[in-house]
């Protein structure tokens, strides 16, 4: 952990990102090293995170997901998106449509007629609000 500080104390982009994609690393620390790509909002930090977005560990995919939308580069929405459809987790899945309102995405419609019919509340709210947003006229 104390890397991963130092790191984000320097700005040191490239060794936060090395500390993401490295499977030799727990994942404490990629998690940790994602988020902290996240505060720093450094778009070289982006095919970093979209390639952790398909970690195994939920804990890494939240952060790097959690991470793009503070970044806010349109070069995640496809991504995002493609995630969106594979995901299960309600956790993930409220994280994931609000990481696309955030990038003025919409999610695909076989996603939407989907978390239509989740029983959780909130993942329905996520989606109200990401559809509420794709409705807003472009100026």
């Amino acid at each position: 952990m104390k890397e991963v500080l130092a790191a984000r104390r320097a700005g040191d982009v490239t060794r936060l990102v090395h500390l993401t994609d490295d499977p030799e690393q727990t994942s404490d620390i990629r998690s940790f090293a994602a988020r902290s790509l996240g505060k720093l909002r450094n778009p070289l930090s982006v095919d970093s995170l979209i390639a952790a977005i398909d970690d195994a560990n939920f804990d890494v995919r939240a952060a790097a997901i959690v991470s793009l939308r503070k970044i806010g580069d349109g070069r995640a929405a496809q991504p995002l998106a493609t995630r969106l459809g594979n995901a299960t987790d309600d956790a993930e899945i409220v994280i994931l449509l609000k990481a696309l309102r955030a990038l003025g995405a919409r999610p695909a419609p076989e996603d939407v007629e989907r978390i239509e019919k989740n029983p959780n509340a909130r993942v329905r709210r996520a989606l109200s609000r990401v559809e509420r947003i794709a409705r807003i006229p472009q100026l």
